[in-house]
């Protein structure tokens, strides 16, 4: 599995990887899908056309896809070197914390209940947020 990483090729699966994809491949479909509309479906398409007109089908170019954006959203949010391992990822650990948001245990100055309607005016003045 490293060698093939090391070499610039994505496995298709982690276990006896048989089918890769290379890196070079990867970043042209990134490229196509943020700018233009091209779905994963039309990309295998035009790939089989440039490709000599070979069937492709059973090629799991979905699947390789969907593994490099999970491994690189964990590795963009700082979850890739946790202990638990990315298997144990509760829903809502990949996002990022609005520095901006008021959270009372940490942006708030103490005692905010006691002058809340303030405190929210102050902080949609300023931040222009919704509470």
């Amino acid at each position: 599995f490293q060698q093939l990483l090391r070499a610039q090729l994505w496995p298709a699966t982690s276990t006896q990887p048989s089918t890769a994809a290379t890196f070079s491949l990867l970043h042209h479909f990134d490229i196509l899908t943020s700018e233009t509309s091209v779905s994963i479906s039309g990309f295998h398409c035009a790939l089989e056309q440039l490709t000599d007109n070979r069937l492709l089908s059973d090629i799991p170019l979905l699947r390789i896809v969907r593994q490099r954006q999970w491994v690189i959203l964990c590795k963009r949010f700082g979850r890739r070197h946790i202990e638990a391992g990315l298997e144990n990822i509760q829903p809502g650990e990949l996002a990022v914390e609005c520095i901006f948001c008021p959270q009372p245990s940490k942006n708030m100055p103490d005692g905010w209940e006691e002058n809340a309607y303030m405190c929210a005016y102050n902080y949609v003045a300023e931040c222009c947020i919704q509470l």
